[in-house]
Order: structure tokens, then sequence, then C-alpha cells
């Protein structure tokens, strides 16, 4: 167990998916984003590759991986037991029940996710004089307008997680629809936001973090590693700090050494 719920959620769900699951998805975190994570395992934005231009520099685009119709997320000790899926009019039922194994569980479910990933020479950025160590790059982010997570600790029975859908059309999973999200779970921590108008991916519940390998500690934060390249690329920012650049306007070096 973790000193916090945050952490613990964070952790358990890493282990699952080897993605960083947000504690609060309404909190803003977009594609290209870049920072550190604390101590409590919170990502703390920095800056975004795209207002700074790293992208451009670094020939990095944006690719749209297409939309689920649902996608559940559950730690190793949560064991499914149940899927029911009630698609009438005007009211739709989605519903799942889980058993928590060990002292505590994590369930992340998110109704039409919709991924998107970074391309292009991401290992070059990273290990780059454009980032430090300590620095995570948000290469990949599931954004959606209706989800739900809760982290609990172990129960009696079963714990149900279900969406109430209700709309007078037949096309219930589309469009503008009226929703709450519910748990049976006795305790816990239970979050969750069901958006009437679905196109607005306003949630980010799941992103990939990418950074530099860093041996033991790296292991333990909720982030993927790349090995280092065979040469270290010097952002432009930087290259008044090596001395190749006569008139160049740039921005003066935050590193007083280099290391090609």
């Amino acid at each position: 167990m973790y000193p916090n719920a945050e952490q613990t959620y964070v952790a358990l769900m890493y282990r699952a998916s080897s993605y960083y699951a947000t504690w609060d998805p309404i909190r803003p975190i977009t594609l290209g984003d870049y920072g550190y994570i604390r101590n409590n395992y919170s990502f703390e934005k920095e800056g975004n590759i795209f207002n700074d231009r790293l992208a451009e520099e670094f020939d990095i685009s944006i690719v749209d991986g297409g939309e689920d119709s649902e996608r559940w997320i559950v730690s190793v000790a949560t064991k499914e037991q149940t899927l029911s899926v009630n698609i009438g009019v005007p009211k739709a039922t989605i519903k799942k029940s889980f058993s928590i194994t060990r002292s505590c569980g994590a369930i992340l479910a998110m109704l039409r996710p919709r991924h998107q990933s970074l391309t292009g020479p991401l290992r070059d950025l990273i290990y780059s004089t454009a980032f430090t160590d300590e620095r995570v790059l948000v290469s990949e982010v599931y954004s959606c307008s209706s989800y739900a997570r809760l982290l609990v600790p172990r129960q009696k029975g079963s714990v149900e997680i279900s969406l109430d859908i209700t709309e007078s059309q037949a096309h219930i999973l589309h469009g503008t629809v009226e929703g709450k999200w519910r748990t049976s779970a006795e305790s816990g921590d239970f979050k969750f936001l069901h958006e009437r108008e679905q196109a607005d991916y306003k949630a980010r519940p799941l992103v990939r973090l990418l950074g530099r390998s860093r041996g033991r500690w790296g292991k333990k934060r909720p982030v993927e590693t790349l090995p280092p390249p065979a040469w270290r690329r010097i952002a432009m920012r930087h290259v008044r700090g090596c001395g190749l650049d006569e008139g160049f306007d740039g921005e003066e070096s935050d590193y007083d050494d280099v290391m090609l």
C-alpha cells in the first residue's frame, strides 16, 4: 500500500496497463505536454512541445488512433465477474461486477474513448538537451466525455460499476444523452463524469508518459522508458552554449555542461 490514495491508484493502474491513469481526469493534460512526476505520482506540467516549437524542430506529429465503443482497465488483483449490456428505449445500462482479491483494487471505465499519439523521433527529443533526466513526455492520450474511476478496498462481496443512459432515440450511445455512473462499493474513492455532448472529449483518464532510463528509481516511476541513442542532439535553444552560433538570436542555455 502506498502512503496516499492517488499514488496507490496510479501505481495499480500502471502495473496493469503500462499507462499513467490520472487521479483527476478533468485536470488539463494535453498530448505533447512535458513535465515531471511528483513524489505522490501527480504529473506537474512545465510546457508543451508544440507550443515551444520542439515538435517542429524534431519532426514530431500527432496520429489519430480512432475511437473505441468502451474501454475498461482493472488492476491485477481485480477480477471481472460479469458483464451485462441492456440496450433499449428510452433507457440502457452498461454494468460490470468485479471481485477484489487483495487489499485494494482499481477500476477505470471509459465510454467511447478517443486515442491519439505522437509519432517521430521521440527518443531523440527525450535525450536531447531540451530534456533533463527527470522530465517526462505525454506521448499518448485517451480522451472521452464519459468515464468512471474507482479505488476500492477489499469488499465482502463483489463490486459493481454501472452506467444508466436515457434518451428518446434508439442510438443511445451516440449524440446527446443523459446518464450517470454508479457503484455498489461500500467504501473507496469514486469519481465519474458523463457529459451530454459526447463529442467534447473533456476528460483525460489515461495517458502514456515517456522518459529516460534511470536505473532503479526509474523502475518505480509510472513512466515508460526508452534506451539512450548513440548520439545526443542539441536543441536549437542550446546551440549558443556550444559556441556554434555567432549572431544566433535564440534562447540562453539552461545547462552548464552538455555531454554529447
